[in-house]
């Protein structure tokens, strides 16, 4: 036993000539570093041509000027390698050409001319490791389209068909009962009618717009727009939803404020926002839209004094893989996909959104638009 444990610490000093041929002439990247400081004593061609150093300078050199971990963790694996707990390592090596390259290092203590030393021999694996990633991102990417076919499909199964049969229900019992009811039962029902239909078409543009943003069919076209008439356009179209509620609908402005934005896509971001405002507050509440500009951009704000939310469901918002929907003040409901599409838009412009709320006390829903946008 203890001839085989002498032969094997020796066996370089014993073979000097073979290694040193071996080492010079190898294909693959090898290094001899000197285990307590990590100064590199000896770099065979092919490691000179990899790192793009003369051998004199790689040869002077410390491995913690190529290893891009930090010095405490490059010492940690030497260690680790030094008392051979492991041997194997994956590394990100800087060359001389200031490029990074991924490396799987095996280092092994040996005795070499009565030195003890580490001996590293190094593959570059970039290409793999860049391969994986791809691969990676690739099954994160069909993830994240079954997430969304699946959210479509619910979607289509259950809060698409709702409203219809909402729809259905009352035009039949308008038709059915026209004769017999009075003005203001006819008002009643057809109020509800329209309100029910105004909230079916903006589920179904969020629907059209979230699948051609996933498809990158939409584009994007900002333009010069102003934003006082789209917001009372806005109030129109949701006018019998709000009457319905006895919710009143105001806009506050300081000044008219122009923006670059696409349209439609802030048309969609105010719609949802505004709808989501009028479907939480309860009966005979008020929903605000303030806009405010400020030294590079605007800030628009939607505002209700509806049922408001905890923490933890306003962490929950604006989260595909959390998507989330609730019914409003008068069991009205949604889809949930329109916080998401809102996101989605305003980040197209460079903007942001945010809710500030509180149980019970209201919620204000911000965004930010810069006033340039860089396509």
């Amino acid at each position: 036993m203890e001839v085989k444990e002498k032969r094997s610490d020796t066996l370089v000093n014993d073979n000097g000539a073979s290694f040193k041929k071996m080492f010079e002439l190898h294909n693959a990247i090898m290094l001899l570093i000197k285990p307590e400081t990590g100064l590199i004593i000896n770099a065979n061609t092919a490691a000179i041509k990899f790192y793009g150093y003369e051998k004199a300078k790689l040869c002077s050199m410390n491995i913690n000027e190529i290893n891009t971990l930090s010095h405490k963790q490059v010492l940690i694996e030497r260690t680790n390698a030094i008392i051979e707990k492991r041997n194997y390592f994956i590394f990100p090596h800087k060359l001389a050409n200031g490029k990074i390259r991924i490396v799987e290092a095996h280092s092994s203590p040996i005795e070499c001319n009565e030195q003890q030393l580490l001996f590293s021999i190094i593959h570059d694996i970039t290409k793999r490791k860049n391969a994986e990633q791809a691969l990676h991102q690739r099954e994160k990417q069909l993830r994240e389209l079954n997430a969304t076919k699946d959210k479509f499909f619910s979607i289509i199964a259950h809060d698409l068909r709702s409203p219809f049969n909402s729809l259905l229900g009352f035009s039949e019992l308008l038709t059915k009962n026209v004769k017999k009811y009075d003005i203001e039962e006819i008002q009643k029902y057809s109020s509800i009618i329209n309100s029910s239909t105004q909230n079916t078409l903006v589920l179904l543009d969020n629907l059209l717009n979230w699948a051609k943003s996933q498809n990158v069919q939409l584009k994007f076209k900002p333009e010069k727009v102003v934003l006082s008439p789209i917001i009372q356009a806005i109030f129109k179209l949701s006018n019998a939803s709000a009457q319905n509620k006895n919710i009143v609908l105001n806009y506050n402005q300081s000044e008219e404020i122009e923006v670059l934005a696409d349209l439609n896509m802030i048309k969609t971001v105010l719609r949802n926002l505004i709808s989501n405002a009028i479907k939480f507050t309860e009966a005979k509440g008020e929903v605000n839209v303030y806009a405010e500009r400020y030294h590079n951009g605007i800030e628009i704000t939607v505002s209700d004094n509806g049922v408001g939310m905890n923490q933890e469901t306003q962490n929950r918002l604006f989260r595909l893989e959390i998507n989330q929907t609730a019914k409003g003040t008068a069991n009205e409901k949604g889809s949930g996909l329109g916080l998401l599409l809102c996101k989605e838009f305003l980040e197209k412009h460079g903007g942001t959104i945010w809710v500030e709320s509180e149980l019970g006390k209201g919620s204000n829903f911000k965004f930010s638009l810069p006033l340039n946008i860089s396509e």
